[in-house]
């Protein structure tokens, strides 16, 4: 069983039934992911500095956009921001790695299915 990680849900986003994430790109991420999508295997969701247990989810897609041309809409969805604040955070938190190449940095945008602890309202 693979992870993916979230120190903070962002947006509360994890309690819903499908939620994304947004990543930086790398080969090595790349090929991590797709083996989650291709495996159909219930991937753990890990929250917090303890990478508590929160649920189960399943990765269904991945999309790759470069960070200039990210919708604002998805910014939204993801953390709770417009365009321009999710930017600015994105900057704060990844300026310093690698792969950063400003509004030209290459992501990965994963969207999940989550399978376990969802009641719908």
């Amino acid at each position: 069983m693979s992870d993916v990680r979230f120190l903070k849900n962002w947006n509360n986003k994890l309690n819903n039934k499908y939620f994304i994430t947004i990543r930086l790109f790398t080969k090595k991420k790349n090929q991590y992911y797709v083996n989650q999508l291709l495996n159909f295997d219930d991937i753990r969701v890990l929250l917090g500095k303890n990478d508590e247990l929160y649920c189960l989810a399943k990765l269904i897609e991945i999309e790759k956009i470069f960070l200039k041309n990210i919708p604002e809409w998805l910014c939204y969805i993801d953390s709770g921001l417009n365009k321009k604040e999710f930017i600015k955070l994105l900057t704060n938190i990844c300026q310093n790695k690698k792969e950063w190449r400003g509004l030209n940095t290459k992501l990965l945008i994963l969207c999940y299915k989550r399978v376990d602890r969802y009641v719908e309202i």
